[in-house]
This record gives C-alpha cells, structure tokens and sequence, in this order.
C-alpha cells in the first residue's frame, strides 16, 4: 500500500434526513432551431449526469429530466426517466414540481430545488433565451414560467449555454439590450431574491465540449464541485464562494481566453450564506489529506465523475454518483507546466466494502497528448485548489466583466425653433445610429428640416436644413424607464428662398424673390426618457436646448436653440 495514500469508501445509506427536501428541474438539448449553429454532442449527457448528481440528495420522484438522448448516451445510461425537452413537457414538470413542493412546505418542511439547462444560448430581439425543441426559452419566460412557480425556499439556477449570462435580463432599461451594469444584475435578484445562480458566462461568449470528458468542459467542473471537490474546508457543505473560486483555478491553466469559462455565481439574496449543496448520501471516497496532485474519479463506463487538483492537507470527500458502479481513482502524474510535458496515469480501483479496503491497480503506460482544442484542455485542474482561492461573495459584489457595445437604429420626428430670420418653429425628422456601452450611449444622426410658405412680416419663405448631430446620453435606470441626458453638438448647411413685396414708384406692386445660405453650428443638452415597447423596440421622447451659431451678413450670430423630438429605437442585436 503506498505510504501517501489513505482511502476510505464510506457508505452511507443510512444518513441521516437532510435539513430540506429537494427537488430538480433537468434539462440538457443538442440541437438548435438556427442552422448556424453546431449540433452539440454532450448536452443530453451532461443533462443525464446532473440527474446522477442530483439523485445524491434528491429523492428520484422528486425530480424532472427534460433530454433526448442519442444512441450513444442511451447506451451508456440505460433506461432513463426522460421526456422530450419541448416547452408542453416544460410546462408540465414545472407544475408536478410544484405540487410536489407546496405538499412539502405545507408538511413543515424547508425546500429547495435545482434547475439546471445545458445546451445552445444566444440573444435575439433584445434578450437572451436558451433553446429548446420546439423553439427558445427567453430570459423573460425563464422567470415567468420556471422560476415564480417554483416557490421553494431556494432556487439554484445552474447554466451551461452561451450568453448564459444574459438569462438574468431580458433586457436594458428603455428596451436596449443588458450591457452587463452590475445595477441591471441586482434587479434580478430583487425580483427574485430567493434565486442562486451558477452560469457558465458572465459575458457574451461561448462554453466548449471535450470528447475526453464526454461533456462540456463547464458541465464537468460544475458537477465536480457539487460532489464535494470544492469543499476546500471539509465541512460537507459546497457554498457559492467556494464553488465559484473551484471553478476559477480549475481553469487558470488555459492561457487562451477563448476557451477559459468566464463564470457568474452568486447566492440568493435573501440568504447570501446559504449553502449550494450540503449532506450528500450514498457512498462517498474520502481523500486523505497527505494526498496531493490533480486526480479524478472514473466509473465502470469510463465517464469521470468528480476532477480535482487536491492541496496537500486538504480532506476532501466526494460523493460517487449511481448505482450498482464499480469505481477508480486516477492519479495524473508528471504533467508538465501549462499541461505540457509527457504524463503518466496511476489507476486505483476503489472497493466499496464495509471495511473500506481497497487495491490499487497497476500503473497505467504514459500518454502524450495530440495538439489542439483537448491539448489546450488537458491543462484544466493544472493547479492545487486551497482555501486562498476562495472569496466572499457579497451582495453588492459586481463580478461583471467590461460591457458589451450594443446598436440601434433610430429614426424621429419633432419640431425646433431658432433658424434664419427669426422662423418660430420648422419639422424636422431624423435618421440615426446609436451605440450603448454600459449606461453610456453615443449617437450620430442626419437631420433634415423642411418649411414652406412660412410668413414673418409679409416675407414668404421656404427653408431647408441639412445637418448631422453627435449626441452623447447617460442613462439612469427606473423600473422598465430610463431617464436620459447629455449634450448634443452638430453641424448644419442651412438654405432658404423667399419673396419679398415690393411697391414701386408709380404705386404698382410686385415681389422680389431672394436666396440665402449659410453654415451653423449647434451645441447644447438633451434630456428625455425612453420605454421599450415589444422585444425589439423603444420608443422615447426628448427635449432639446440650446444655441447654433450663424454666419449672417459677414457676421456672426447667435440663436437660441428649443426643441423637441419622438424618436423610435429599434435594437440591432
């Protein structure tokens, strides 16, 4: 037996009842309804491995598995309770779990429940959805139809998509797409203060699969810690803060950006302390802690189970998920830094018997691996995970990374005064593109003005403005509303004809028609508000005031600016 090994394999059937029932909603879909993207491989097996996960502190009948398995997969698990991820098959787990669960609360018992999505996410018209079988699954919807009815007394929402982030807001305030202002975060949880969260992105970005896992790279990490690999302090509880620092360093060695998931966690605001996972029953394999390396539980299917780089003097247990497996621990040996360099795999077959004997198996020969995507990566779990990596999660901790630039398409329609010779007020209608970066926006407009037959003392006149306009807005966030401000500056080319009466000697009348251009100039400020209306549109009004500035008769003159504009936003992505 080898000195810096020390296993036990407990079992423990006979555990006792956990302080709160729980309960699952799975769901895990390969496809996609837009032929762009890829059909994924591994999200109906990610989904069928949380169930494994699950059912550790779950009773069977108090959980709902939404997937399609393909072949292999079936072959793999076996006879699964799955139905068909549509949103009918939806509608109806989320209302057997509920039952489920007001029959608990009413017994007097605490609960909570898992609700956990792995497939294709995006962003469409506004807001982000993930897919379904039958068509998206919006953020809006997501709150609606799953998350209100659901009324435990924790909800953890767990995501494996792209733009998973963008799950927790349909949309900025004013109708303008999520830009990732840590203020827009906190409205979730306002809304929904008894909802934890565990994403897969805090950005717009994609999450990957490895065929060496059989699953998405996050999927893996994700279940690893709720097993017990991030319970860095050996308490038996995984808390948000210590999955999110587990899934951290687990990903420190992927020096490429692209392929190192960028996570969002955060614990439910009503109880920021509140545990993840606690109390797992079933067998587990404790780990000793003179123990140390990056190491990894398999079953008799080859699929791993629980990953980790253990400190040294660290205990940690990890529960061993399904039934009737027969289980192995490996050891990676002699990995090089960043992944590289020639490694070696020592397997030991884990016996779960009553007296927690078990036999190490023969070395396994070296490996090398290929170049590509699974080298770059064979450097996840490349450093020890220590309680250092563990950070507090606060309630008014951000964690968001710089915003995304988001575009519209503006036009409007309104009135303005201050034009040559004194004309009281002339149309106007506008065309322009708007940029959003955080609660910052930067538009450019072209503006047309047209007036005809417009009298001032007895002239008649025809005027016409070309410009273009660079506005720069702030916005403060109220409810769906948002309040803009900021200043405007712009640049015109102004024309205009008229007749003018004229009498002559003898007393006969007549006109004399004239034409007058020039440049102007405008700066001033803006303020209005803005309310989405639909997915895909805003609609705002704002004022205007301020000065142009004219060259009139080889001199310069100054005019007061006041106007007022309907504009219509329509959101580009």
């Amino acid at each position: 037996m080898r000195s810096w090994i020390a296993l036990a394999v407990l079992l423990l059937g006979g555990a006792a009842q956990a302080e709160a029932r729980r309960f699952g909603l799975i769901i895990g879909h390969n496809g996609s309804l837009d032929a762009d993207n890829p059909v994924l491989r591994y999200a109906d097996d990610d989904a069928l491995r949380m169930y494994e996960v699950l059912r550790t502190v779950a009773d069977p009948a108090d959980l709902r598995l939404l997937a399609e398995p393909d072949a292999d997969t079936r072959r793999l698990f076996g006879e699964v309770p799955a139905r068909s991820p549509t949103h009918g098959r939806l509608d109806e787990a989320v209302a057997a779990l509920r039952a489920r669960i007001q029959a608990a609360q009413a017994a007097g018992q605490r609960t909570e429940v898992y609700v956990f999505y792995g497939g294709h996410g995006d962003l469409a018209e506004g807001q982000g959805f993930v897919e379904l079988a039958d068509g998206p699954l919006t953020a809006r919807a997501l709150e609606r139809r799953v998350l209100r009815p659901l009324a435990a007394d924790r909800v953890h929402l767990l995501i494996d998509a792209c733009n998973a982030f963008f799950m927790l807001s349909p949309r900025r305030p004013g109708g303008r797409r999520y830009t990732l202002q840590p203020e827009r975060v906190l409205d979730f949880f306002a809304r929904n203060p008894r909802v934890g969260v565990v994403l897969s992105t805090s950005t717009a970005t994609e999450v990957f699969e490895w065929s060496e896992l059989q699953s998405g790279i996050f999927s893996h990490e994700l279940r690893s810690g709720l097993l017990g690999a991030a319970d860095v302090d050996g308490d038996q509880v995984v808390s948000y803060a210590e999955l999110d620092g587990f899934v951290k360093v687990a990903n420190a060695g992927l020096v490429n950006a692209r392929y190192r998931p960028r996570i969002f966690v955060r614990p439910p605001a009503n109880a920021t302390d509140a545990p993840l996972i606690a109390r797992r029953s079933g067998p587990h394999v404790r780990l000793d802690p003179a123990l140390s390396g990056r190491l990894y539980v398999q079953d008799d299917r080859g699929l791993r189970a629980a990953e980790t780089h253990k400190a040294a003097g660290t205990t940690i247990t990890l529960a061993l998920p399904g039934e009737g497996r027969r289980w192995s621990l490996t050891r990676v040996i002699g990995q090089g830094a960043g992944g590289a360099g020639q490694t070696r795999l020592i397997e030991h077959a884990l016996n779960p018997t009553a007296s927690g004997a078990w036999q190490p198996a023969a070395a396994r020969p070296a490996t090398v691996g290929g170049k590509g995507v699974a080298d770059i990566f064979k450097r996840l779990f490349n450093a020890p995970f220590e309680a250092s990596a563990v950070a507090p999660i606060h309630a008014d901790r951000t964690q968001a990374p710089p915003a995304i630039l988001v575009h519209d398409l503006s036009v409007g329609a309104g009135a303005e005064s201050g034009h040559l010779d004194g004309l009281a007020v002339v149309p106007t209608i506008a065309l322009g593109y708007r940029a959003a970066l955080d609660r910052w926006s930067l538009g450019l407009c072209a503006q047309l003005a047209l007036a005809s037959d417009q009298q001032t003392a007895a002239i008649a006149y025809d005027f016409k403005r070309y410009g273009a306009a660079l506005a720069l807005r702030y916005d403060w966030p109220i409810g769906p509303l948002a309040l803009t401000a900021g200043p405007t500056i712009g640049a015109a080319y102004e024309e205009q004809t008229y007749e003018r009466p004229i009498v002559a000697a003898g007393g006969q009348a007549s006109t004399s028609a004239g034409r007058s251009t020039t440049v102007s100039l405008l700066w001033g400020g803006a303020a209005g508000v803005e309310w989405p209306i639909g997915d895909a549109l805003a609609i705002g009004v704002e004022g205007l005031a301020g000065a142009r500035s004219l060259q009139i008769g080889g001199g310069l003159a100054h005019r007061a600016v006041f106007g007022a504009a309907l504009l219509c936003h329509w959101h580009l992505n």
